[in-house]
């Protein structure tokens, strides 16, 4: 199905209100996280056509991390981030600070190396 729209309940129904025909979305709604969803939309396009390229649309402050699934998951993507309430910015923006420290847990297990000698150095001191 070329020029196939994968998206979830929601997006189907926003994409048929504003004329997309209902024949060119394909809808994957097993998901539960990103990851999952660039997986199991990587697998339906699959289906369909070798060499996929695909736009994720996700919200803005969620462009970053959608990338780097992206790119583990071998989805070649372009990745666009959507206005989202100012409202969301600074909690949404320091979850995913966290949830990419915990997915590139190398720099982080770095970082915890390089502040665990000053402190057990200091703590075995005394």
């Amino acid at each position: 199905m070329a020029g196939a729209l994968m998206v979830a309940v929601n997006a189907a129904d926003y994409l048929r209100a504003r004329g997309v025909a209902a024949d060119r979305i394909v809808r994957e709604d097993r998901s539960v996280n990103t990851g999952q969803n660039l997986r199991f939309s990587a697998a339906l396009m699959d289906r369909t056509a070798s060499g996929h390229r695909a736009t994720v649309v996700t919200s803005g402050f969620h462009v970053y991390r959608t990338t780097l699934l992206a790119r583990r998951a071998g989805v070649l993507a372009h990745v666009v981030g959507a206005p989202t309430s100012p409202a969301y910015w600074l909690s949404a923006t320091l979850r995913e600070f966290a949830a990419v420290l915990w997915l590139d847990r190398l720099p982080l297990i770095g970082l915890s190396l390089l502040l665990a000698v000053p402190v057990a150095t200091a703590a075995f001191q005394h």
